[in-house]
């Protein structure tokens, strides 16, 4: 996000831009002038907080921008917690790179004032119910947790709309 109020960029985006993944776009980042020009990389925006869980490595960001236990690597995208810290992460590192901020206005819809709001309750959700990146935690298997289910899904909906410029838009900067 070369310019402040750039575009928000997805989970797949962080995923792959860093120095662990192996895709080499750490080269084209330095190519473009690295964190000086305003290109990030995951690893540039470490650590991150996910409610008490600390993301400061890039090997265990890409775990959770996986939806991946970060010790078995087991795929846990069917666990809200999971869904929700994947689109979390990736709007923190969006908000650090200094991607565009959604207004009130555009926030209204979804019930809330600011996007910062809506984060602050995703991290609320994954401190309640224990989320460190292993093992489930809101599975949809669990009929005791559906609300808890449901009310992570809904927060991801929005912070997912919000990484995909759907809610704010700005200038690409690569």
């Amino acid at each position: 996000n070369r310019y402040p109020g750039g575009a928000p960029r997805t989970p797949g985006y962080w995923k792959n831009w860093n120095t662990c993944s192996g895709g080499n776009q750490q080269y084209t980042a330095a190519a473009l002038g690295g964190v000086e020009a305003g290109v990030y990389l995951l690893d540039d925006l470490l650590p991150q907080m996910l409610g008490s869980f600390t993301v400061e490595t890039c090997e265990v960001g890409v775990s959770i921008l996986s939806a991946q236990d970060i010790e078995s690597g087991k795929n846990l995208s069917n666990d809200a917690a999971y869904t929700l810290a994947r689109a979390l992460l990736a709007a923190r590192l969006n908000q650090d790179a200094g991607a565009c901020v959604p207004t009130s206005l555009q926030m209204a819809p979804y019930g809330f004032d600011s996007l910062e709001q809506v984060l602050t309750k995703a991290d609320e959700v994954l401190s309640k119910y224990g989320f460190d990146g292993t093992g489930s935690v809101l599975s949809n298997k669990d009929k005791k947790l559906k609300d808890a289910y449901n009310y992570a899904l809904w927060l991801y909906g929005i912070i997912d709309a919000y990484n995909n410029g759907l809610i704010c838009t700005g200038e690409y900067s690569h």
